[in-house]
């Protein structure tokens, strides 16, 4: 299992950029940019806090 928050920073750092190519539609983009976000495939240990402004879905 993964510390979901440090997953999250991790892929998607409070200050900078995606850099996973395996998302094209997020990659490059600040969490501000990002609008759909799909984590359901993960195994998290923990609860997780989003701070994604825009995000829908």
């Amino acid at each position: 299992m993964v510390n979901a928050t440090e997953w999250l920073n991790l892929n998607y750092p409070v200050n900078g950029t995606y850099q996973r190519i395996d998302d094209k539609e997020n990659y490059g983009k600040t969490r501000e940019q990002i609008i759909n976000l799909d984590i359901s495939n993960q195994d998290f240990e923990s609860a997780l806090v989003l701070n994604f402004n825009k995000l829908k879905k």
